[in-house]
């Protein structure tokens, strides 16, 4: 265990395990970073890529009065960059844990 309490692993030879999540992952609409959320492995973080009730809520959403996607959008995901994994970090605090997938928006989302 390192000092912060997480595990890290340093496997050797043919003995080395893929690495296990959860891992914070970021959603990419049309090239722009739009929300963090956790998943397990990076073929589970894809999935969420072709979840349409995901499309119909962004879709229906706006930042500063520009809606975050249209429904030609392009989506894709990667691993968030720090900065990323600090903000999924401070929304989830206070989230109490579910089932239910968390999301950390990386723009301000309009009321």
């Amino acid at each position: 265990m390192n000092p912060a309490g997480l595990q890290s692993s340093s496997c050797v030879g043919e003995n080395r395990q893929p690495a296990r999540g959860p891992f914070v992952y970021a959603l990419i609409v049309d090239g722009k970073p739009l929300l963090c959320f956790a998943a397990d492995r990076s073929n589970e973080a894809f999935e969420l890529t072709r979840e349409q009730w995901l499309r119909n809520d962004l879709c229906a959403l706006t930042s500063s009065g520009v809606p975050l996607c249209h429904r030609r959008s392009k989506y894709s995901v990667r691993q968030a960059t720090l900065e990323e994994r600090k903000t999924y970090t401070a929304a989830a605090i206070n989230h109490v844990a579910d089932d239910d997938l968390f999301l950390a928006f990386l723009v301000t989302i309009d009321s």
